[in-house]
């Protein structure tokens, strides 16, 4: 589970690194904390933290869903004995939020992970 931001300047044992980003993110606005909170635990998976090296990909949703697997299977067959995580940002337009291809490319997302899950 994410540890809350709050008490990211509160842990002991942070890295300069890690300290420069818990005051960096103390200092955003109210809201802007509760959106990085929420994104933090959209990308948990079940409490599973993320590994140390994560690689964001973003992801035009209303264009890219034939993309998506093949994209996510060269990384499942990467070997490098170093842990990471994958982060797809899907995005899109508000005004196709909710046109069929922003459909096809959240499926094609659940179904790369229903896939990842059995490896």
């Amino acid at each position: 589970m994410p540890v809350p931001i709050e008490r990211l300047s509160q842990e002991a044992g942070l890295t300069f690194r890690q300290q420069h980003v818990a005051t960096y993110l103390q200092r955003l606005p109210e809201w802007e904390r509760r959106t990085a909170d929420e994104i933090a635990a959209d990308i948990s998976d079940g409490g599973n933290p993320l590994a140390k090296t994560v690689v964001i990909i973003p992801v035009a949703a209303h264009q890219e869903a034939a993309q998506i697997p093949t994209a996510l299977a060269e990384y499942g067959r990467q070997r490098s004995g170093v842990p990471f995580t994958v982060v797809l940002g899907l995005n899109t337009p508000d005004v196709e939020a909710e046109s069929p291809a922003v459909g096809r490319s959240v499926d094609a997302v659940e179904t790369a992970k229903k896939g990842s899950s059995r490896s």
